[in-house]
This record gives C-alpha cells, structure tokens and sequence, in this order.
C-alpha cells in the first residue's frame, strides 16, 4: 500500500479526504482509517485501494438488516497525514472543521464531501420549471464552505442552508 498517498496534496487525495470527511472515521485508539458503504456502493471502495495500491479486503456483512461493504485501512502515516493536510481526526463529526485548500484542491475536497454526505438532484415544482438542488448534511463550517464555494462560482447568494 502507499502510506504517503496523503502526504502531498493532490486533486485526486482531496476528492478521497472530503469523502473520508463526510464518511470516514480515524480510530482514537489503533492507526486505523474505516470506510463502511452500502453494498451498492462497494466499487467506491474498490477504486479507492486501486489509488492507494493496496490490497486490503473489503469486508462485506448486514448491519440491521443491512448490507454493508468496509475496508479498515491500518497506517499510521495515513491517519497522521489526513489529520494534517486535512484535519480529519477522531470524534470528527459533530466539530469537524475543513482544512484551507488552494484550487484545484478545494473544489475536489467539497466534491468528496457532497458525494459522501450530499445528495445532488432534481426538483420538480408546480410554480417554476424543474430545478437543480444540492442537499448536504454535515458541521456548520463544512456547510458554509460549500455554500460560500457555491456563491462563488454563481456569483450570487443562494439559499440558506441552515
């Protein structure tokens, strides 16, 4: 496997950091990273340790009722360097605050985070036209990133998201 996946920032580690962000989890005690999907999303998985090199198993199991693919990623370095460059450290999700990220780097870390913790789709409502909504659930910092990065890019305000 390659420990140092995440120790230089790339486009492709920080679309893998904001969806360990939204769904990822760093054990307190162990050097361990955790990802565990719905079966249907098993591929993710799978692509993610062909970037990594790794061939770790994805464990496949029902979770009430529920059937559920997860790989547990052991690396120290790994679990330092998502802490570091990307501040995702045990206990994360209640406090989690994004890290500060250049482009293309930002614009990559919040598309991990809408495809881990986001829903993206569309409206269809009687007083206008069918319409695209993003939907994402997550820390008050990690959703006024997204709404800021938005805004930016349409170059108005949206809506409110809280």
């Amino acid at each position: 496997m390659n420990d140092s996946f995440f120790s230089t920032v790339t486009e492709v580690n920080s679309y893998y950091a904001g969806f360990i962000a939204a769904d990822g989890n760093i054990n307190k005690n162990h050097p361990n990273l955790t990802i565990s999907l719905a079966e249907k999303d098993k591929k993710f998985l799978e692509k993610f340790l062909v970037n990594l090199d790794s061939n770790y198993p994805i464990r496949c199991y029902k979770s009430n009722g529920f059937p559920i693919s997860s790989v547990i990623i052991t690396s120290r370095q790994i679990c330092n360097d998502l802490g570091k460059y990307f501040n995702i450290t045990p206990n994360k999700s209640l406090v989690y605050v994004p890290p500060i990220l250049e482009q293309p780097y930002l614009d990559c870390f919040i598309m991990g985070l809408i495809d881990g913790d986001g829903t993206i789709g569309f409206s269809s409502r009687k007083t206008c036209n069918d319409s695209l909504y993003i939907s994402f659930v997550g820390t008050k910092d990690s959703c006024s990133l997204i709404k800021e990065r938005f805004e930016e890019i349409l170059g108005k305000e949206t809506s409110n998201l809280f």
